[in-house]
Parts: structure tokens; sequence; C-alpha cells
């Protein structure tokens, strides 16, 4: 039986991710919750604070290059961020439909976005310097790891910039999840 491979576009997740499976699980169930704590995404958004590399990493696809995934013979695309608000989403819609979006890729693809209550990821991936950035992987094949290529460390040099404080924001991660960690973490809604 021959079935169709939809790929989902725009997942700002760390490539590879060992936590992928659980965080995805963990949000399934969260709206059970009136308060909760997305470890995940604050693990994975202060690793991509410290990395900045990794926001290129991600399995994200810009909308200029949905072509090459055609001709590969792919025909369905999924965009995640059904969780998102509805201009979000149709912002998101239109760039994959009209397959252009010269602007900041952090406005269509999820993960990259904010965090409570560190607020905004202080990143910014410009998605017109990445013009050309997909044709390495004609050639190169990144399953069994980077070694010693740098070729996402140079086009990160170029596509991206920091937006604020990238370091104290990391930091901020880090404390809270070193409390959350321990035990000492309280959330706001648990205070007497």
């Amino acid at each position: 039986v021959e079935r169709d491979l939809a790929v989902v576009v725009n997942l700002g997740c760390l490539l590879h991710c060992p936590i992928r499976n659980y965080h995805a699980n963990f949000i399934s169930h969260a709206s059970e919750r009136l308060c909760y704590f997305d470890y995940s995404l604050a693990t994975c958004i202060g690793m991509k604070a410290v990395r900045p590399v990794e926001l290129i990493k991600a399995p994200w696809i810009r909308p200029e290059d949905l072509a090459r995934y055609e001709a590969t013979g792919i025909r369905h695309f999924k965009i995640a961020g059904r969780e998102q608000e509805t201009p979000w989403i149709l912002r998101a819609v239109a760039a994959y439909s009209a397959r252009s979006y010269p602007g900041d890729l952090n406005d269509l693809v999820t993960g990259l976005g904010s965090v409570d209550p560190f607020g905004q990821l202080p990143l910014r991936i410009h998605s017109a310097l990445l013009e050309g950035f997909i044709e390495f992987f004609d050639k190169k094949d990144c399953r069994l790891g980077c070694g010693e290529c740098a070729y996402c460390d140079e086009w990160a040099g170029r596509a991206i910039s920091e937006e604020g404080d990238r370091r104290r924001f990391a930091t901020g991660i880090e404390r809270v999840l070193r409390r959350f960690t321990s035990g000492t973490f309280r959330a706001p809604l648990t205070r007497p």
C-alpha cells in the first residue's frame, strides 16, 4: 500500500532532541492542569540562547525552499502551531502558501518564541539571509553528526541577530530549571 508522506515545515525543536516525545506527550495533557511549567520548552529555548546555531540546525523548512522537497516527491506539508493565536496561524499559512517570507523565521516556526516568565528569545533568524543555505545538503549527509563541519555555524553568524541580552535570558532560564529539578520551584499560583 502506497502512503503519502507529510512533512512538518515549521518545527523549531532541537535537532535529534532526546526529550521530544516526552514533550509532545506532556503538552497533550497540559490542558488538564490549571498550572504547569513547560520544562521541555524552557530547556530547549535555554539551549538555543546559549548556542544560537541550534536555531539553524532545527528541522524547519523556509517557505522559499518547499519546491526542493516537492522535487523529491513530497506533496503534503503540515504546519505546526495549533496552540498559537489565530494571527500567528494565518501568518504561517500565508507565508507557506505564498512560498515566501522575507522576515523573521521566529514569526513562523514553533519553539522559537517566548517562554513564561522570561519573554521572547532575544535572537532573530533573518529568512532572506538564508538564501542558498539548503543547497549544501544536496551533497552532505548530516545524520552522522557535525564532526568538524562548521557549515551551520557560518550561516548562523550571517543570518541570526541578537536583539537583547541572550546570556542574561539563558541564565534566567537556567536558574529556574535548577530550582525546578531540585524541588524548590514554586509556581506563582501555588503560593499562599
